[in-house]
């Protein structure tokens, strides 16, 4: 099963905090899971603390992305949309009602049990409080998207974003 009910609260709680992280070693994930692509190489996915990492190993090039509120060197806000030797990420953040967040949830926690390529951390506190990510192989390298909802009482930010990585 890759939908994981995490016992530790969430560290990054606000969306607006997030930072793109590139290249940097691998922080501990609180959950993983590792897909292989089929010409070779792997994608490991890690839910942090309401935030994640994603690590592409691929013979002798190894590329990673973590989107977190991690005060760590060589950070950037999170852009909309970003693209460096073959690499892009487009980023979105929306407002939702209470329900709306509550619904969204709901998807990403069916998909997460249903797709083995899917993996999802709840944290404490709220059932809508997740982090999803979801890989795919491409002929050249791979793609993700990743969602990270922060629940509030009326309203809530889901921060969805779609990568790709190409050798």
């Amino acid at each position: 099963m890759t939908f994981h009910v995490l016992t530790v609260p969430a560290i990054d709680v606000e969306a607006d905090e997030l930072n793109l992280i590139l290249g940097r070693p691998a922080p501990p994930a609180l959950a993983e899971l590792v897909l292989t692509h089929p010409n070779g190489g792997t994608v490991t996915l890690g839910v942090l603390g309401a935030s994640h990492v994603v690590s592409v190993g691929s013979g002798v090039q190894h590329f990673t992305e973590q989107i977190s509120c991690n005060t760590a060197p060589l950070r950037t806000p999170l852009p909309r949309s970003f693209e460096d030797r073959g690499y892009r990420l487009d980023a979105q953040t929306r407002q939702l009602s209470r329900a709306g967040i509550a619904r969204v949830a709901g998807l990403l926690q069916a998909r997460s049990e249903a797709d083995a390529r899917w993996i999802t951390g709840r944290f404490p506190g709220d059932t809508s409080a997740l982090t999803s990510l979801a890989a795919s192989p491409e002929r050249d390298g791979w793609s993700w998207r990743t969602w990270h909802l922060y629940p509030g009482v009326d309203r809530g930010t889901v921060v969805r974003t779609e990568s790709r990585w190409r050798e």
